[in-house]
């Protein structure tokens, strides 16, 4: 602390990080020469196994045999009777459906995505194995999974605070007989503004906590504030940059959806892991405390210019 008076102390300024998107794939394409078909395998098994799917179904069928002569409408009543009726299988068959969902992501789904960002990481070192994938469950399982899953809701918040409204209060108010259309309309109209607000903050938190997951696959004590804070730090000023990164990859991924009705895609994943990973490690130079030890290694380490 300066004690002299009138001066100053001198403001602490992060070290700057120069990259190119070039740099970073080059670096990418060279690590992945003895690692490509590991990070391939490890990222095809997060594809199918870290995730809980793209929707449920409740396993009812309905099969309608009409005649065209012999359908009478469904009065307003009537097809309010009916919503009635089945709400309530809905609601319960909804929430099973979606705490299971959850759960498995909790569970087994988050920690997959965990140990392929690590597998990613470790193969811009060294060779790695196919046992990388587990290492979430090795080390602070829990831990982990309860941070990375507070992680995950942190930028959805801003959209999922107007959803509840409309769950909670549009849509009960649209069931109700003496319902106004023109208050429905306006409270529609109000809850969509607020869903494109929420999108737009939304987009900002997910880039300004863009690297919270792989703080936490490479650092496992790492508190969730802790992490929040340095990904903050890694991406200020970064987003463009970062969003025109992923925005670069969209030729590649056009290309592998043409590729045999889109298997080629899974072709192009370990280039894209391993580019983000690369990014990564680069802007891990502005956070001093997370700088890396030099280890003994019987492993060649991979190295290279930025630019």
């Amino acid at each position: 602390m300066n004690d002299v008076p009138g001066v100053q102390s001198p403001e602490i300024i992060p070290p700057t990080v120069s990259w190119t998107r070039e740099g970073l794939k080059n670096l990418a394409k060279q690590s992945m020469k003895p690692n490509y078909w590991t990070l391939f395998v490890i990222c095809l098994l997060t594809g199918i196994f870290g995730s809980s799917g793209g929707g449920s179904s409740s396993g009812v069928s309905f099969n309608y045999t009409t005649k065209t002569e012999t359908v009478t409408p469904v009065s307003p009543e009537r097809l309010n009777e009916m919503i009635m009726e089945w709400l309530p299988l809905i609601i319960v068959v909804s929430v099973i459906a979606t705490a299971l969902a959850i759960a498995y992501s909790f569970f087994v789904g988050n920690i997959l995505y965990l140990g392929q960002i690590n597998s990613a990481i470790e193969s811009t070192k060294k060779t790695i194995s196919f046992g990388c994938i587990l290492d979430g469950f090795r080390i602070n399982y829990l831990g982990r999974a309860w941070k990375l899953f507070v992680y995950q809701l942190i930028p959805s918040l801003p959209v999922l605070i107007p959803t509840l409204m409309m769950i909670g209060i549009l849509v009960p108010y649209t069931l109700t007989a003496d319902r106004d259309p023109l208050l429905i309309s306006g409270l529609l109209l109000f809850v969509t503004l607020l869903l494109l607000v929420g999108m737009c903050f939304t987009v900002v938190l997910s880039y300004t906590f863009y690297f919270v997951p792989y703080l936490l696959a490479e650092h496992p004590g790492l508190s969730l504030k802790e992490a929040l804070r340095l990904s903050k730090k890694m991406t200020d000023g970064e987003k463009l940059e970062i969003f025109a990164l992923e925005l670069s990859f969209f030729g590649w991924i056009l290309l592998g959806c043409l590729i045999c009705c889109g298997i080629g895609v899974l072709f192009v994943n370990p280039y894209i892991v391993s580019t983000n990973a690369w990014l990564y490690r680069t802007l891990k130079a502005k956070c001093p405390e997370l700088q890396e030890q030099p280890e003994i290694s019987e492993e060649p380490v991979i190295t290279a210019e930025i630019l």
